[in-house]
């Protein structure tokens, strides 16, 4: 009996994360990120910041790029990498383009989009935030991706990554 006591309090202690959220200080950003996230280096060789949840397959990266004087250069960026992601998949769909400015004053050029990518036998229909992140020494292009059919668990917190986002 005993030992399946403490089997059980083994699952459910590894299942339950905590509501603060972790915080990665690199440098070149800073940012707080939820807890059932875990930093890697595998989801974007390369990327300066990644974090996923394989379980919960939900994904983020974050890329740095050289600024530039010319103001449309966010929005260039944006449209480019947007364009390169959507090749890669089937029935791509943008939902929804946006700019606004971060509390830190950092221009943010957003779209969120759709697109179905083949796994083995089945077809997975994703959803891509990517945002272009204009601060005054670098610009961030991050992308953060799950399952549409997730949207509602995941969608705010990818936002509230690209929200905390401290760039140096």
């Amino acid at each position: 009996m005993n030992k399946y006591l403490i089997i059980l309090v083994f699952i459910f202690s590894a299942c339950k994360y905590s509501d603060k959220p972790k915080h990665y200080t690199g440098n070149i950003i800073d940012v707080d990120y939820p807890s059932y996230l875990s930093k890697t280096d595998k989801v974007y060789p390369g990327a300066r910041f990644q974090i996923h949840n394989q379980y919960r397959d939900v994904y983020f990266v974050a890329q740095d790029f050289e600024p530039s004087s010319d103001t449309s250069y966010i929005y260039i960026l944006q449209d480019s990498l947007v364009k390169l992601a959507m090749k890669q998949m089937r029935e791509p769909l943008i939902e929804s383009k946006r700019n606004y400015i971060l509390p830190k004053g950092y221009r943010v050029c957003e779209t969120v989009f759709t697109g179905t990518i083949d796994a083995g036998d089945e077809s997975k229909r994703l959803r891509y935030i990517f945002t272009t992140i204009d601060a005054p020494r670098h610009v961030l292009h991050t992308a953060g991706w799950f399952f549409n059919s997730k949207k509602d668990l995941w969608e705010k917190d990818i936002r509230y990554i690209n929200n905390n986002i401290t760039i140096h």
